[in-house]
């Protein structure tokens, strides 16, 4: 997905406008670099809609850089996390969003 669907797919435009086919997510995990519309792009977008304003952003790209770090925090990234390869990575990352971010909103 680039980063103009993400936001079609947020607002509920187009082809993503049933939420029982495109339901809104609990938490979204967002790559900086995606094309025709960056992270921070869609990122700010979000925290501009009031709808949102609690919706959990993470970004979670390969950019190491402190200010992408920096600026994703000051668009109202709930946390950055660096993309690294090695599967137990990716599992423990997971394993962590689910239990701080997606059971508690389940259990609500």
């Amino acid at each position: 997905m680039d980063g103009a669907q993400a936001i079609d797919y947020l607002a509920g435009n187009g082809p993503f406008a049933d939420r029982s086919q495109h339901p809104l997510p609990a938490l979204v995990l967002l790559d900086l670099n995606l094309p025709k519309k960056s992270g921070f792009d869609v990122l700010s977008w979000i925290r501009q809609q009031p709808q949102f304003s609690s919706l959990p952003v993470m970004i979670y790209t390969s950019s190491v850089g402190l200010i992408d770090k920096d600026t994703a925090r000051l668009l109202g990234a709930t946390d950055c996390f660096i993309k690294r390869s090695a599967v137990s990575h990716i599992a423990e990352l997971a394993r962590s969003f689910a239990e701080r971010w997606l059971i508690p909103a389940v259990l609500a």
